[in-house]
């Protein structure tokens, strides 16, 4: 292993070949997950670093503005910034302007729709009146 990460990862797969093999995959995927999300590992250090690393992976994902921006395309006015506004709210346990939340905020997500609305009329100007 060249890293920390990769030799943790060598030691479980090691352990599970070894002793859990007749186990399945999922079982053996919510054990280690348990076993990492535990106080006792690590002197609990190990449980905001598993925060971080999800709520990253989740913002990049799953709350990405283009995937906001189209669900709030697909539902009209059932999802609008002041939505946005209070789920970033409750998500910030009562803070309204926070770093970091999985939800981006509204001016991200203005951004996004006007760095969109710009290319989307560039490629229109191009395909419409190509030699202008």
């Amino acid at each position: 292993p060249t890293s920390l990460s990769e030799g943790i990862i060598a030691v479980i797969e090691k352990i599970v070949q070894t002793h859990y093999s007749r186990y399945g995959m999922k079982r053996v995927g919510e054990e280690v997950a348990r076993a990492v999300w535990s106080v006792d590992c690590l002197g609990g250090s190990v449980r905001g670093s598993l925060i971080k690393v999800v709520k990253g992976w989740i913002r990049q994902e799953v709350f990405n503005p283009r995937n906001i921006v189209r669900a709030m395309d697909l539902f009209g006015g059932m999802l609008s910034f002041q939505a946005i506004r209070v789920l970033r709210w409750i998500e910030g346990n009562g803070e309204s302007n926070q770093r970091n939340l999985m939800i981006p905020s509204v001016s991200v997500l203005q951004r996004y729709l006007s760095n969109f609305t710009a290319f989307c009329s560039t490629k229109m100007k191009n395909h419409f009146f190509p030699d202008s």
